[in-house]
């Protein structure tokens, strides 16, 4: 907690332009969301982030140091960084995950740019990451062999549409679970996955 005391104590120092100052920058100051940093390895680029940060309003800056110190460089930030909440998270083994857990009390939620970074607060987020990458796979080698054969069907025989025409190939591979009448080397669960992650582009593409 802050000691008001010693707070009303040292603002007997400031000019009222000071005070002023210090109002405004922090009315225009915003706790909603934060910045995390992670093992950056250039203190340019961690302090290009934190005079970021101040520009746009954004109090707090955590830094997670598991390989690297997150150093803050005087010539790039240019006094920004005297501005900001700036958390380090250096003394366990596992950095990452203290910080995170730090955020989540606080309520954050997590909107990340590295998947591995959002994996390691999920028990079993690497494979997760693992199995959709897979798909993604297969999905992208079957597009560039097949075209879009599935959202955007020739209808010569079915007058459907990409959804229906989907749906159908759906109710075609639960059939082939349910029964395990697939044939050698398919993989249904798969393809059932695939089917689905295209049924959600077809409907994306009709909104």
């Amino acid at each position: 907690m802050m000691d008001q005391k010693l707070l009303a104590y040292l603002e007997g120092y400031l000019t009222e332009k000071r005070k002023a100052l210090f109002k405004k920058v922090l009315e225009d100051r915003t706790r909603h969301f934060t910045v995390v940093l992670e093992d950056i390895f250039q203190p340019h680029n961690a302090s290009a982030v934190v005079r970021t940060c101040d520009i746009f309003g954004i109090q707090d800056v955590h830094a997670i140091e598991n390989k690297y110190n997150n150093k803050i460089s005087r010539h790039v930030a240019k006094g920004s960084q005297k501005w900001l909440s700036y958390n380090r998270y250096r003394d366990d083994r596992d950095n990452t995950k203290s910080c995170l857990a730090s955020l989540k009390e606080k309520g954050y939620q997590m909107w990340v740019t590295d998947l591995q970074l959002m994996a390691t607060s999920a028990p079993s987020g690497n494979k997760i990451i693992t199995q959709c990458l897979e798909i993604a796979q297969m999905l992208i080698e079957k597009n560039i062999s097949y075209g879009d054969s599935a959202l955007s069907p020739i209808r010569i025989f079915s007058q459907a549409d990409n959804q229906e025409q989907i749906k159908i190939r759906i109710d075609d591979k639960i059939n082939r679970i349910k029964n395990g009448s697939g044939f050698a080397g398919d993989n249904d669960i798969d393809d059932m996955i695939g089917y689905l992650i295209l049924l959600k582009i077809a409907k994306a593409n009709s909104n």
